[in-house]
């Protein structure tokens, strides 16, 4: 009966064993999953991240473009407001000209006025 107890006890610390193997391999099954899963989340997160870098460089090139054609616009509507200028300014100087020229024959023609005034009063103070 001893010996029988010692059988079955041996037969039980085998099982048990057998059970803490089958935990084990469980236990490496499932670090061995959680390793990978980890791998996986880290890799497609890297390649998340990876789009979204790509997003943003798109983004900024688009953006960069835009500005590029602002300023190129912006600056040939200034050269063309700076012609502007330069033809009123133009305009004004052969305006002050023309003023110049015209105060100058407004005088010539007031003196003559003045000339012929005089020849006048003289010709009736002589008749």
């Amino acid at each position: 009966a001893a010996e029988q107890r010692a059988i079955d006890a041996e037969q039980k610390l085998g099982a048990a064993e057998q059970r803490a193997i089958d935990a084990e391999q469980k236990l490496g099954a499932a670090e061995q999953k959680a390793v990978t899963t980890e791998q996986s989340i880290r890799a497609e997160a890297k390649h998340e991240i990876s789009i979204a870098n790509q997003r943003h460089r798109n983004d900024i090139d688009r953006l960069n473009r835009r500005l590029a054609l602002n300023l190129e616009q912006k600056t040939s509507e200034l050269e063309a407001y700076k012609g502007m200028c330069q033809q009123a300014e133009m305009g004004k100087q052969q305006q002050q000209i023309q003023i110049s020229t015209l105060q100058g024959e407004k005088e010539e023609l007031s003196k003559r006025v003045e000339e012929v005034m005089l020849h006048i009063n003289t010709e009736i103070q002589k008749a």
